[in-house]
């Protein structure tokens, strides 16, 4: 079930979504507790990857949370991308690789 959570085993995220690695294990659990009671949600109803994490919170024992946070809060975080100043970029290989 916590994979559930982040989409991912890495509990990275994805694009639309925020990876849960390394965050406080009370700021999880308050996460939780707002999307069973209804104080957390999307402005946008349709966003699928809200209502899905509301359903999986409502599903979810207090015991599996709490597991959840402690899992997830002794994950370090890692960044996705490694930004490199420069003052020149690099030559693409092929110019079809220009969008």
């Amino acid at each position: 079930m916590p994979a559930a959570c982040a989409i991912t085993p890495t509990a990275k995220g994805r694009p639309e979504n925020a990876g849960v690695a390394g965050l406080p294990a009370t700021y999880f659990l308050q996460q939780m507790a707002d999307f069973r009671n209804g104080n957390r949600k999307s402005a946008e109803p349709r966003k699928a990857n809200t209502n899905t994490m509301i359903t999986i919170a409502k599903g979810m024992t207090e015991d599996e949370i709490k597991a959840a946070a402690e899992y997830f809060s002794s994950m370090k975080w890692t960044p996705w991308i490694k930004v490199v100043e420069t003052n020149t970029c690099p030559r693409p290989a092929s110019p079809a690789a220009c969008f």
